[in-house]
C-alpha cells in the first residue's frame, strides 16, 4: 500500500503521462518504494536483441523490461511464459526469483499503478 502510495506520489509530482512515457527508471529509482532492492540499468545486455525493448532494470527481485509498444511486451512475456508478469508497455521476469507469491503479487501491483493515469 505504501508504494502504491508513493508511485501515485511520482506520477503525480513528474507531471507523467500514460506509461509509455513512465520509464522504468523513474519506478525503480524512486525511494519511496521499498519492492526494489539494488536496482541496475541494464537496457545494452538485457535488451539486447529483443524486438522492442527499449529499457531494461535488474533488481534482486526481479528483471524488468519497458518496451516500445504494447505488443512486443506481449511477444515477450508470451515467450518468457508462467513466471513473466506484463503491464502494457513493461514486462517483470521472475525466473530465478526467491520472492514469494505475496512479494510478487505486490510487485505487480506497484507496476499496474504506474499506468493508472491512461
Amino acid at each position: 500500500m505504501l508504494a502504491s502510495i508513493g508511485l501515485a506520489v511520482l506520477l503525480s509530482t513528474s507531471g507523467c503521462a500514460p506509461q509509455a512515457h513512465v520509464t522504468l527508471s523513474d519506478i525503480l529509482s524512486n525511494s519511496e518504494l521499498e519492492h526494489f532492492t539494488a536496482p541496475i540499468e541494464r537496457t545494452a545486455d538485457l535488451c539486447g536483441q529483443i524486438q522492442g525493448c527499449v529499457e531494461a532494470w535488474s533488481t534482486q527481485e526481479a528483471t524488468f523490461r519497458r518496451f516500445d509498444d504494447v505488443a512486443a511486451a506481449s511477444r515477450y512475456s508470451a515467450e518468457a511464459g508462467a513466471d513473466a508478469f506484463q503491464s502494457r508497455y513493461i514486462t517483470i521476469d521472475f525466473r530465478g526469483s526467491a520472492v514469494s507469491e505475496a512479494e510478487r503479487r505486490s510487485i505487480e501491483e506497484v507496476i499496474e499503478g504506474a499506468h493508472q493515469s491512461d
